[in-house]
């Protein structure tokens, strides 16, 4: 039977895992629509304010953007809590959700597409690897149109790029402080938080912890291998590939038709 909760995304993307995370440790049935980049303008614009994923249909509910989408959950469902009853606790893991949300995750997805711009049909292949042949067939067709577009928004130029790598660098030094160096604790507390969840997802494709979309791979540049070196060996580094190893229990899901 199809679950009631629809999850329109763009596999790829860091801010659809983490409400993927969000969704799994809160022990929820759901299925994935992949949209197809451009098309998922009319498609998300005919059911919510603004065309971007993720966007997650729970029943007569319409939610979207990541952070919404958890304090949506939080709110409506049981489950693990992710927000603690602490007000002083809550702001604080509110707030360092909101900093890797808003600073970190544009710098990490900024990087990595610039990176995988910077040869031909790798850029296509990273982000259409999860669809179904047939997508993945017509995305080649298409790779000059889509890689133009996707370079028009994440721009390879060093400038940029330098600018990124410095702001995500800045965001693994400062879970480092919080966690005053140790991959064992959590950001806030003794038990995994929206915080947790938040940074995690959003530095995983530096990282590249095996059991997320973004795991090993031959088909990653040698800068993005050289970066995820650098990270494993650092404290931040080895706190990413801890949550992914310890805190993320993923459910499967059904798909449905892209769209």
């Amino acid at each position: 039977m199809q679950a009631h909760r629809v999850l329109h995304q763009f596999p790829m993307s860091p801010y659809c895992e983490k409400t993927r995370w969000t969704l799994d440790i809160k022990g929820l049935d759901y299925t994935t629509r992949n949209l197809l980049p451009g098309r998922h303008h009319k498609i998300n614009r005919g059911l919510a304010a603004e065309s971007s994923v993720p966007l997650l249909m729970d029943r007569s509910m319409t939610i979207q953007d990541s952070s919404a989408i958890a304090m949506y959950l939080e709110h409506t469902y049981a489950g693990p809590r992710l927000l603690p009853d602490d007000d002083g606790l809550r702001s604080l893991v509110l707030a360092l959700e909101n900093y890797f949300d808003i600073s970190v995750g544009p710098a990490v997805r900024h990087w990595c597409y610039g990176q995988l711009l910077r040869r031909r049909g790798m850029a296509t292949r990273f982000f259409f690897a999860a669809y179904d042949r047939r997508t993945r067939w017509l995305a080649r067709l298409a790779r000059p149109l889509f890689e133009r577009r996707l370079a028009a928004a994440f721009s390879p130029d060093e400038a940029s790029m330098d600018s990124a790598e410095r702001t995500t660098l800045d965001g693994i030094e400062r879970l480092e402080n919080v966690t005053e160096h140790d991959p064992e604790r959590y950001l806030v507390g003794e038990s995994l938080t929206l915080a947790d969840i938040t940074a995690a997802a959003l530095l995983a494709p530096m990282v590249g912890p095996t059991n997320s979309p973004w795991g090993d791979s031959d088909r990653l540049t040698p800068g993005i291998l050289e970066m995820r070196a650098r990270l494993r060996a650092r404290p931040g580094g080895q706190w990413v590939l801890r949550r992914y190893e310890r805190d993320r229990d993923a459910r499967p899901v059904i798909p449905v038709a892209v769209g």
